[in-house]
């Protein structure tokens, strides 16, 4: 058009004889607003395989995550209630002294926070969103978060006699990161390195910019 705009014509040209002289008829239709439409629903379309594929990649997750979780819940659940009767048990017949009495009951503690954090993973999964990450970012150590981890698996670590050496690179600036988020992946490997690992083992983890 004059104003600069692009417009989208159909045409259409026959040959036709007027007093046996040929003429081109030329018929031209402005078809711009359903070219429009059929490209935003070309454009909807790919979205929407997009977004299914997506739910498609969630619901794997899911299904394999509730999977793994199903399992780990046993092994803090067997733990506490394996010490727990016992205590129980003391309590009837005192067999055990104040020391063991405590590491006991810390080592409950300890799985029950391991619970706690499993139940918390489960909560939010029930918050996963397609538009976007459940991430809280905020700026912090991850050194700080590697200790913090240490110290929630330490009594798995002591119960297969094993020591957790850190190396951590203290160069490290405070950046940015979802602290909770960046724990359960640290605690997580940590487990799985005690978990697999044979007694007496150390395990080694690091931290370097």
């Amino acid at each position: 058009k004059k104003n600069g705009d692009i417009i989208y014509l159909e045409i259409k040209a026959n040959v036709i004889k007027i007093k046996r002289n040929p003429y081109i008829l030329v018929i031209a239709r402005d078809v711009t607003e359903r070219r429009r439409l059929q490209q935003r629903i070309t454009i909807q379309n790919r979205e929407l395989k997009e977004i299914n594929q997506k739910l498609i990649e969630i619901d794997e997750l899911k299904n394999e995550f509730l999977s793994r979780i199903s399992h780990e819940l046993r092994t803090p659940l067997s733990i506490i209630m394996a010490y727990t009767s016992t205590l129980i048990e003391d309590m009837i017949n005192p067999s055990l002294d104040s020391p063991s009495r405590k590491e006991f009951l810390e080592i409950i503690q300890q799985q029950s926070n391991k619970l706690l954090g499993l139940i918390d993973d489960l909560l939010d999964l029930s918050k996963v969103e397609i538009s976007e990450t459940m991430l809280n970012i905020s700026e912090g150590s991850i050194n700080e978060v590697i200790r913090i981890s240490i110290s929630a698996v330490s009594g798995f670590a002591d119960s297969k006699n094993i020591k957790i050496v850190a190396e951590l690179d203290e160069n490290i600036p405070i950046i940015n990161f979802d602290a909770m988020r960046m724990r359960q992946v640290i605690v997580n490997l940590l487990e799985n390195a005690i978990k697999y690992s044979p007694d007496g083992e150390v395990v080694k983890i690091s931290s370097k910019q």
